[in-house]
């Protein structure tokens, strides 16, 4: 009983193990967020992982200044859209020029965002993917129900 009971816990820990590893994106806001175990991941964390991957490091290049050109972009087209939205409700005259360009701003960058998401998406794929075929190599034990010519039992192959 007490072979099953280990068995049981060596197979619990090898599959928790795999399963902490993963990226997860969470959309928070329409924008996609990268988290791992429960904290935020970075996209700066990902170098080390793709440092022998030229395609996937000039998509996680790409990514990361898109990141930063977006959040100029949103910051231009917040401000530009909220400082007449806040003068009329102070109850000065609304600046209409300023209002348009700031949704304009914010139409171009809708689809940008989009794009962003998407290789957000793409880059916790090929990470998770790289994660998990080199945990392949790691101990992973197949258990097998078998039946013997004293009973059933569970056969491990390591």
């Amino acid at each position: 009983m007490n072979k099953l009971i280990v068995v049981i816990v060596f197979y619990l820990m090898a599959f928790f193990y795999g399963k902490a590893q993963t990226l997860e994106v969470k959309n928070v806001l329409g924008v996609c967020m990268l988290e791992q175990d429960g904290r935020k991941f970075k996209l700066k964390e990902m170098e080390p992982v793709f440092k022998f991957d030229q395609e996937a490091i000039g998509l996680l290049k790409k990514t990361r200044r898109q990141k930063v050109g977006l959040f100029f972009l949103g910051t231009a087209a917040g401000s530009a859209v909220g400082i007449p939205v806040g003068m009329a409700l102070g109850g000065e005259k609304i600046d209409w020029t300023m209002l348009g360009v700031g949704l304009g701003l914010s139409a171009i960058s809708v689809p940008l965002y989009s794009n962003y998401n998407k290789r957000i998406r793409q880059l916790a794929e090929l990470y998770n993917a790289k994660n998990l075929s080199a945990s392949k190599y790691c101990f992973q034990p197949q258990m097998e129900l078998a039946v013997m010519n004293n009973g059933i039992g569970i056969k491990i192959i390591f």
